[in-house]
């Protein structure tokens, strides 16, 4: 199973009378990949047991706001960028021997989080200047093999787990 959860927002304004900008920009990437295969030359016998599971839960949060006011300059670029790349994957994999008769299990798990908040404001009336930025990148990765041979009876589990949080704020305001 999968649960992905994205988001970007951006928020800016400006306003005029001598300069005055208030730039914002909000970039959230994504790209999650969940697997669960025996694949390779296949080929499964039976009598009981086997399973694959892979599951991935991720969520990617990324807020930007911004700001100026009354110029007489004034500035405030504000970016919060959030990247991703999560892969979840158990796989059996590779040829022949393969018997089973009850048990082997494979798993893979994964959760994973990641939010940038980048937020700004700023005055003016002769100078205010505020830049704010806020950055995540992850690349988790979360595995479970066994790439063939295997007679299980009724034994053999394979697991990984994994769990990755990352936050990141950044406020600036003059």
């Amino acid at each position: 199973g999968s649960t992905g959860t994205g988001g970007a927002g951006s928020t800016g304004s400006g306003s005029s009378g001598g300069v005055g900008v208030g730039a914002s920009v909000g970039v959230n990437v994504g790209v999650n990949t969940i697997q669960a295969e025996i694949e390779d030359q296949a080929a499964v016998s039976g009598k009981g047991n086997v399973t694959l599971e892979a599951r991935g839960e991720h969520l990617q949060t990324t807020e930007v706001t911004g700001g100026a006011q009354g110029a007489s300059v004034s500035f405030t670029p504000v970016a919060a960028v959030t990247v991703g790349v999560n892969t979840t994957i158990s796989r059996l994999g590779a040829g022949a021997e393969m018997k089973v008769g009850g048990g082997y299990r494979s798993m893979a798990e994964q959760k994973s989080e990641s939010t940038s908040t980048a937020t700004g404001q700023t005055q003016g009336e002769k100078l205010a200047i505020g830049a704010s930025l806020a950055l995540n990148t992850s690349v988790d990765t979360v595995k479970s093999s066994i790439e063939r041979d295997l007679d299980a009876g009724g034994g053999v589990t394979v697991e990984a787990k994994g769990v990755a949080k990352s936050s990141a704020t950044a406020t600036a305001s003059a």
